[in-house]
């Protein structure tokens, strides 16, 4: 059977391809799955070359609605903004995955002290990207509303479960960009607060939760979160929150949104998937996790809970940190973040 030469380029390679998968279709008339499988595989040529930008351009070009409920084409989708984000699952698991406890405390110290995890800035395009990749994903099908139950409607067990463990692995590194970033992680160990990034931020927690008396976050006083509990906060003069939450509107709702959507959808894959043995310290931390989940989320935080899409997560808190209804987003972080990522 004929191949293509090893020594033809990039570029010659994917022409070959495509002509040889096109030539058939005009004696019978071109069909949008030939099609489909034919930019897939030429995305996949550019990809093993490290050609990011070209994959997406080709698969981008075939995209339709038809397209998102084609596993292959939607994970090759996936893996072409993540290759441009400089995500790898090759590095995730040599140099990241061994790090990841057991435990539920902590774990936000041990995703922010990921090799990949050191960004600059929320719309540092390693992180943009890879959200871009995580939503393709997360929406495949053709669904609204994200959840490992509706992907299940829409694609076989097999590929549900294999968009399931790219996401996984996506949003575990997506998690550990955000609490890097906005957990302020000390570069070494990953610990809050750390202020020796680079970034420019001071913050010990992730908001700023003001004192007693003056807050709903009494009623959540027993909680412990290190720097960030009621006991440190009401003698503390210091603006502890980071700065990208402070001073409400739609900027703040919308970082701490994407926060509250990663863990949550983090959760439901998590707990929805069987984890593939390569994936070590991974497996395991379903039970616990959910456990956790469950526990903190007895205090009176809503949908915040619930929500999956980023989209709903910002309509139910109306874009404005000020109102009583958004109250549910402090009490979320207080009650998730500062307990998973510790000081």
């Amino acid at each position: 059977m004929w191949k293509i030469p090893d020594s033809f380029n990039l570029n010659q390679k994917v022409f070959f391809l495509l002509v040889f998968t096109f030539i058939p279709l005009l004696g019978c008339g071109s069909k949008d799955e030939e099609a489909t499988e034919s930019a897939v595989d030429a995305a996949k040529v550019y990809l093993t070359e490290g050609e990011c930008q070209k994959a997406i351009d080709i698969l981008e070009e075939h995209r339709t609605s038809n397209t998102e409920t084609n596993a292959e084409f939607v994970k090759t989708h996936a893996s072409a903004y993540g290759c441009r984000a400089g995500y790898s699952e090759i590095d995730f698991f040599a140099n990241d995955v061994a790090s990841i406890g057991s435990a539920s405390g902590g774990l936000f110290n041990a995703f922010a002290n990921f090799s990949s995890s050191n960004i600059k800035s929320a719309d540092d395009v390693s992180y943009t990207d890879l959200q871009v990749a995580i939503d393709i994903l997360l929406y495949s099908g053709n669904i609204s509303a994200p959840s490992a139950n509706n992907r299940a409607q829409r694609f076989s067990e097999q590929d549900a479960q294999d968009i399931n463990a790219m996401l996984l692995y996506m949003l575990t590194v997506q998690l550990g960009k955000y609490a890097y970033y906005f957990g302020n992680a000390n570069t070494s160990d990953g610990t809050k607060g750390g202020s020796n990034n680079g970034n420019g931020n001071v913050n010990d927690c992730y908001y700023d939760y003001g004192a007693a008396g003056d807050t709903p976050y009494d009623a959540i006083a027993t909680l412990s979160t290190g720097d960030c509990d009621e006991a440190y906060l009401d003698t503390s003069a210091l603006f502890l929150g980071h700065p990208d939450f402070s001073g409400g509107g739609t900027t703040a709702v919308r970082r701490l949104c994407q926060g509250v959507v990663l863990w949550n959808n983090y959760l439901d894959v998590i707990v929805n998937t069987l984890v593939s043995s390569t994936a070590g310290n991974l497996d395991g931390l379903s039970t616990v996790l959910n456990s956790f989940f469950n526990t903190a989320c007895t205090v009176a935080i809503g949908a915040a809970c619930t929500v999956k899409s980023q989209s709903d997560c910002e309509s139910l808190h109306n874009g404005d940190l000020s109102s009583v209804d958004t109250s549910s987003l402090a009490l979320y972080f207080v009650s998730v973040f500062e307990q998973l990522h510790t000081n």
